[in-house]
């Protein structure tokens, strides 16, 4: 791939829709998917198209809600690439709306929403009770859990191997104080230390030189990493 070109995938654009703008939002979108699908299947070029980027959807973030909300840094990505995710989810929304033009079918309709009630709930028959639970801004599992601070360079999913199913972390990047007995840094995030010195801190992948606090735990490099750390 180029260098100024990004893929997302294993992001599911229906699911993030729903989570980020609520049931009643997810409700119309998936009500109005499912009866362009019922309506027009005689439509056959252009049900396929318009099922295949629902499939598609489900698999990857052809629809970035994020990136398509941000008109000011257009998600971090070149302009032409906000260009194209936008025709994309134009083109979906006029090929919906082709299969959807002509007659009203109450029966279709009433079939679509309640296929569309079924995707809103489904999300609440995978509770469980070790299900993460998020509160303000912040992804907890229990509210003693170890605090999990990291930088830019670190996302939730590279987090997670090291949180052992235990952890509060801040959905973004950053200082966040929160009273608790372990705190892990991660990466430049090691510079937070000195701001909970009640705590025991965990550094993992911290920086070549570093200052570890009095009340350091342990320090852990990822299995590749064969440098040697200089502290002071």
């Amino acid at each position: 791939m180029l260098e100024n070109i990004q893929c997302r995938t294993l992001v599911h654009s229906h699911l993030t829709l729903l989570v980020e703008f609520g049931i009643i939002a997810g409700f119309f979108w998936f009500s109005f998917i499912f009866y362009a699908l019922f309506s027009g299947i005689k439509k056959l070029r252009t049900w396929c198209a318009v099922a295949g980027l629902c499939i598609s959807a489900t698999g990857a973030s052809i629809f970035d809600w994020d990136l398509l909300s941000d008109f000011q840094n257009y998600g971090e990505l070149p302009l032409l690439n906000f260009v194209l995710s936008w025709l994309m989810l134009l083109l979906f929304l006029v090929l919906t709306l082709y299969l959807l033009w002509g007659k009203v079918n109450l029966k279709r309709f009433g079939i679509a929403a309640g296929c569309a009630i079924w995707c809103v709930i489904l999300p609440f028959c995978l509770w469980r009770s070790d299900t993460p639970k998020v509160k303000n801004n912040i992804v907890y599992t229990s509210p003693d859990a170890p605090l999990v601070l990291y930088d830019e360079e670190w996302n939730i999913k590279s987090l997670l191997p090291y949180c052992k199913n235990n952890y509060q972390i801040p959905l973004q990047p950053g200082l966040v104080k929160i009273k608790t007995e372990k705190i892990i840094l991660f990466g430049n995030a090691a510079e937070y230390a000195p701001e909970f010195p009640e705590s025991k801190i965990t550094y993992v992948n911290p920086p070549d030189f570093f200052d570890p606090v009095a009340n350091t735990e342990k320090i852990i490099l990822p299995p590749h990493d064969t440098r040697e750390l200089v502290t002071f």
